[in-house]
């Protein structure tokens, strides 16, 4: 059904991490809503296959906290300055987000998120949002704005930021050029 997924199991706890591998004509959140039935009961840990990123360990990272801070949600965030192609992460000193702006046209925010990992619980909002709110748009749905309902309506969401890692977008073809370049050097 347009998802490929991973799922394991962790002492007793199940995993579950995917990609979307086609195009959702509405966006990420329905093509990832596409696995609930397998995933409603895991964590879950998303990615994008079009964005390479360091540190290599940044998903034990979100999951160390997701687990630490009882957290409905934790994204993983990156320094950048292309804010304009990016969801820029408004955040306090403790890690709570508490605004995602989506591909603004000016911002102050430093870092865009390109990783997440939540529970169970918040895959039951995406997938509840989803089906009470389903209208034919013109625009797809990002997920960051499913994520900043969920922000508004009370879910606790934090971040990870790596101030030193790095992300590159590789879905246009001089940023996948610039990856050959730099993955052959």
């Amino acid at each position: 059904m347009g998802y490929s997924g991973l799922f394991w199991r962790w002492g007793n706890r199940e995993f579950a991490a995917g990609i979307s591998n086609r195009a959702c004509a509405d966006g990420v959140p329905y093509t990832l809503d596409q696995a609930y039935p397998f995933v409603r009961n895991a964590i879950v840990v998303l990615g994008f296959p079009d964005i390479l990123f360091q540190p290599e360990d940044a998903y034990t990272k979100i999951l160390d906290r997701l687990t630490a801070t009882q957290a409905d949600v934790v994204l993983g965030l990156f320094p950048t300055e292309q804010f304009d192609k990016a969801g820029m992460v408004e955040f306090d000193a403790n890690g709570r987000v508490l605004q995602i702006i989506e591909k603004p046209e000016q911002t102050d925010l430093k870092y865009m998120w390109a990783i997440a990992a939540w529970s169970s619980r918040f895959t039951k909002f995406l997938h509840e949002y989803l089906r009470e709110n389903r209208q034919p748009s013109s625009r797809e749905l990002p997920i960051g704005d499913v994520i900043q309902v969920a922000i508004d309506r009370g879910y606790v969401i934090q971040s990870e930021v790596f101030p030193n890692g790095s992300y590159l977008d590789i879905g246009t073809p001089d940023s996948l050029k610039q990856a050959v370049q730099m993955l052959t050097r």
